[in-house]
């Protein structure tokens, strides 16, 4: 579901209305106020200020009493608080009564943020013992910093005693301790949080000899019958050699052009590749598995459209008893994480870090019930299996549990037509924008009606669902500006501008801008989900993140984003594991105020939603100086370099409009492959020497 507020109301954090609040304000700054007229009040009036200055009219800023009129213009300003998330109010008193003007500070990812740090992974360990971390020294952080940890413990200044929560300083260092896995060859790790920065710990027990564990990277959209050669694995770990053998395919030390299937021996550094043909149909998988002494990894290749490419999204949802989050890679893979049931064989995953949902190939969009893969065919995917939805084929789009037809009708996943639509050009949920400009629902009612009153033009997405207010109905026009349709509308969202995404759930709301900005606000936030380091309510939009390419929520206390570099981001509630860090909170007793990084499904690196080989060579566009005002200011063409062969990446742009090959310039996203040409226009600012900046990102590198 996307929306903002049902109601305006909560974006206003001032006591009468004569000044309105200012938030997300630079430490230190100075800010002035919107200008006043005064109304009511006696002729020469007392005027005084505290915590700040006044002007009356064009007059120069004072502190000192004084007295106004009837009539007259006054404004306030004040210097922002020296610290991060905080308010400072400046109070003008006039005839007796004190008019307050607030300014909030941002949050400060910086004085929260240690520099990055790492703890060395362990392998071969044994069973069951207690394993300390190398030690680590924390810099970067300004005064006392939060620490917690989830799955072991902490010990400042690596003394031997070992805590849970805490605070730490800059210059202090510290270890951390795990207790292996019970099993042979199994991964377990550790959680630390400092501030706003979360690394992990892993240890893996083993056989004495073993190697290192190692993976092969996935192989997708490979052509039908095709053979399919893995990346090379390197053997490290151990000494002397180890038995080798394959299941499903073949395998060559070395990598040469000699493939085998019969055991072997092979040494400490060796490398290896394994080799099989893809299947015989389209979007089906293919999988070889090889062992080296007791460790086994596949290598697994799935047919596809050559060049697919699709635009990664997220999302999550807390219906039971599905309880889990999704996300779609850039090569149409589909990973989700949560507890959904544990149903055995199921290829739906239970579990707290992604796993593949198998079955899924080809996808080009999902929500949290389902999947539209590339055919225009939707598949449902549920615990106990992945399956087509019959009677949904030739399917433009889908939202929610509704499908947009290729004739322009609307269906939902049980296949039922909402009658009573006229012709619809894009869905959201429970409303549709028809292709003549107008909005249609049929939430809470079955019937449709058509919403009035904002016109049929210009209007770019339109969303329903529920939010801190009940059902939301919103509209987002093509220029940027969101309009509340539900109470008394439409009424524009105040302090929302240039968005080209919303989402929301019952308690929040999140407005992604068009410069990758991430914006969120709401209430009951005793999970975090708002985001900026705080369980208090947010009443107004904060700044969470930047760099952003897709924003996700669903009714589950927690948020998800994906930034433009494909590392996924969670926070909020965990307690059906949403936040993908490895853990499950069933009791809800911990809160993750911070974005944190989603783990990858080996739990020892991060997730991507750019699939490998889908991440460009970095390029730049020369600066423009000297342009005119109020005008397009195009730049040089670059060539995209650096893909696989035959893979396309995603490409996107904020603050302007990219142009591909020559064709017109659009705001995308859409995909390139190597050797495509690609310029960016920007429009230029109407003031004299200012600097506007469009940001191109493709596949990952901006």
């Amino acid at each position: 579901d996307t929306g903002v507020p049902a109601t305006g109301e909560l974006l206003d954090w001032t006591a009468d209305g004569l000044f309105r609040a200012q938030t997300n304000v630079a430490p230190s700054t100075l800010r002035e106020s919107n200008s006043a007229t005064i109304a009511g009040i006696p002729p020469a009036s007392a005027i005084s200020v505290d915590n700040g200055e006044y002007r009356i009219g064009n007059g120069a800023y004072t502190s000192v009493v004084g007295t106004i009129g009837a009539g007259q213009i006054v404004t306030v300003r004040q210097t922002a608080p020296a610290e991060c998330s905080k308010t400072g109010i400046t109070g003008l008193t006039i005839a007796g009564v004190m008019h307050p003007f607030g300014l909030t500070t941002a949050y400060c990812e910086r004085d929260m943020t240690p520099e990055p740090f790492a703890f060395t992974p362990q392998f071969r360990r044994t069973p069951g013992a207690n394993v300390v971390s190398n030690m680590v020294t924390i810099t970067g952080i300004a005064g006392a910093v939060p620490i917690s940890i989830l799955g072991g413990g902490f010990s400042s200044e690596c003394n031997g005693t070992y805590g849970f929560t805490g605070t730490i300083f800059n210059g202090q260092t510290l270890c951390v301790r795990l207790t292996a896995a019970s099993g042979t060859n199994t991964a377990k790790f550790l959680t630390l949080q400092v501030g706003t920065f979360s690394t992990k710990f892993h240890v893996t027990t083993g056989t004495a000899g073993d190697p290192d564990p190692f993976s092969f990277p996935l192989d997708v959209n490979v052509p039908v019958g095709s053979v399919r050669v893995s990346k090379p694995v390197q053997m490290a770990g151990f000494a002397g050699t180890l038995p080798i053998s394959v299941v499903g395919g073949q395998y060559s030390i070395g990598c040469t052009a000699t493939y085998s299937t019969a055991p072997q021996n092979i040494a400490n550094g060796q490398s290896v590749c394994v080799r099989h043909t893809a299947s015989a149909s389209l979007y089906a998988e293919t999988s070889t598995t090889l062992q080296v002494g007791t460790f086994a990894s596949a290598f697994t290749s799935i047919t596809g459209t050559a060049g697919f490419v699709a635009t990664p999204q997220v999302t999550a949802t807390n219906g039971f008893p599905f309880r889990y989050s999704v996300v779609l890679r850039s090569d149409g893979t589909v990973w989700a994480w949560g507890v959904p049931p544990p149903l055995g064989g199921a290829p739906f995953p239970a579990n707290q870090i992604p796993n593949r949902v198998k079955g899924l190939a080809g996808i080009k969009q999902i929500t949290a019930y389902g999947a539209l893969r590339n055919d225009g065919t939707v598949w449902s995917f549920e615990p106990c299996c992945t399956s087509q939805i019959g009677g949904l084929s030739g399917v433009a789009s889908i939202s929610g549990g509704f499908a947009l037809m290729s004739d322009k009708t609307v269906k939902n996943f049980s296949t039922t037509t909402v009658a009573g639509l006229p012709p619809i050009a894009a869905i959201a949920s429970y409303i549709a924008l028809a292709v003549d400009g107008s909005i249609w629902t049929w939430e809470p009612a079955s019937t449709p009606v058509q919403i009035a009153g904002l016109g049929t033009s210009g209007i770019a997405v339109a969303s329903s669902g529920v939010g801190t207010s009940g059902i939301a109905r919103v509209a987002l026009k093509s220029d940027g500006t969101v309009w509340n349709l539900t109470v008394g509308g439409p009424v524009q969202i105040a302090q929302i501008n240039n968005a080209v995404s919303i989402t929301f759930d019952e308690t929040h709301y999140m407005v992604l801008t068009a410069d990758g900005t991430l914006w969120s606000w709401g209430t009951s936030n005793y999970f975090g989900q708002i985001g900026g380091g705080t369980s208090a309510d947010v009443l107004a939009p904060i700044v969470v993140m930047s760099g952003v390419l897709a924003i996700g929520a669903g009714n589950c206390y927690c948020s998800l984003a994906i930034k433009s570099d494909g590392s996924v981001f969670a926070w909020g509630s965990n307690r059906y594991g949403w936040l993908g860090n490895g853990f499950e909170d069933f009791n809800g007793d911990l809160t993750y105020p911070y974005p944190q990084r989603v783990l990858d499904e080996t739990g020892t690196g991060y997730f991507n939603a750019m699939a490998v080989g889908a991440r460009a060579d970095a390029f730049g566009f020369l600066p423009a100086f000297g342009v005119a005002r109020n005008t397009n200011a195009v730049s040089n063409a670059i060539t995209v370099e650096g893909l696989a062969t035959g893979a396309a990446a995603t490409i996107s742009v904020a603050n302007g409009e990219f142009s591909i090959n020559g064709a017109p310039f659009t705001r995308g996203p859409s995909s390139v492959v190597n050797g495509d040409q690609v310029v960016v226009r920007v429009a230029t600012s109407g003031s004299f020497e200012a600097l506007v900046s469009a940001i191109v990102t493709i596949g990952g590198t901006t």
